[in-house]
């Protein structure tokens, strides 16, 4: 995970970054972030999801990209669709809680810049 500073402050706001999970006996690359409460709703997690992911596509280091988000956080659920992800599978224990796996493939996310400009 990479820590997520504040540009004009230089305080710690979360963390990001590419991480390698086990689901269903797969092997996963995931996009994952976390922000302190305190700085929620200010577009960190977006800022540095979206950058992870275009490091992970441009890279080549996987063919399609994941977040594993606990089914009722739903900031991060819109930050996953801000990254151009949606709800791939449900799973009802992942690590002791329930989640939605959201994804985005390469080709998806080449579609999904060329609609953003």
């Amino acid at each position: 995970m990479n820590v997520l500073v504040d540009k004009q402050t230089g305080k710690l706001v979360g963390q990001c970054g590419l991480l390698i999970q086990e689901i269903d006996d797969e092997t996963i690359m995931e996009v994952g972030y976390s922000v302190l409460p305190r700085y929620w709703g200010k577009g960190y997690a977006i800022e540095a999801a979206s950058r992870c992911r275009d490091h992970a596509f441009v890279n080549g280091y996987t063919d399609v990209l994941y977040s594993i988000i606990h089914t009722k956080n739903n900031s991060s659920v819109r930050v996953a669709e801000k990254n151009g992800m949606r709800v791939h599978r449900f799973r009802p224990d992942f690590k002791g809680m329930p989640v939605n796996l959201y994804s985005v493939t390469r080709d998806e996310w080449k579609a999904f810049l060329n609609n953003a400009s």
